[in-house]
């Protein structure tokens, strides 16, 4: 289609057509509708969705009538779950793996074969230039009190 490809710009009718040839699209695999190939990086993957996010986001169409929303909201989350089904599995395998310690280090991952305890998390600390006195157990003194007044 010739002419500007940003539907903020253009006429209703145009938007419209513009969503509507996208619409048979919104039936494919996510590769096909993201325009990439099957063994496309994570980094075409996101090249890829956001070159479409910028062309389809429902708020260029807001301005048109409500069928037009409605159809823009359409293909805008259809292009999303397309993207998000796609990076899905190569976020889980980057989080999957668990961290490898330095060599002549425990992990300290729980649950790790190998792994060392973590150490108790340190006691709060007073916000700084506040001084707080530890807390004691009162001392008796000589007459019976054990408030440590006399």
């Amino acid at each position: 289609m010739a002419g500007n490809p940003d539907p903020s710009t253009r006429g209703e009718s145009e938007a419209r057509t513009l969503l509507q040839a996208m619409a048979p699209r919104l039936g494919e695999p996510p590769h096909a509708l993201l325009g990439v190939a099957a063994d496309a990086t994570p980094e075409q993957l996101r090249a890829a969705f956001l070159k479409l996010t910028k062309q389809f986001h429902p708020t260029k169409f807001a301005r048109f009538d409500p069928d037009v929303v409605r159809l823009a909201n359409e293909v805008f989350l259809t292009i999303k779950r397309a993207y998000d089904q796609l990076s899905a599995p190569a976020v889980r395998a980057a989080t999957a793996s668990p961290p490898v310690a330095a060599p002549g280090r425990a992990s300290t991952t729980p649950g790790v074969a190998g792994s060392a305890p973590r150490p108790a998390p340190a006691p709060p600390r007073a916000a700084s230039g506040t001084s707080v006195p530890p807390t004691r157990a009162p001392t008796p003194t000589p007459g019976g009190s054990s408030t440590g007044i006399p």
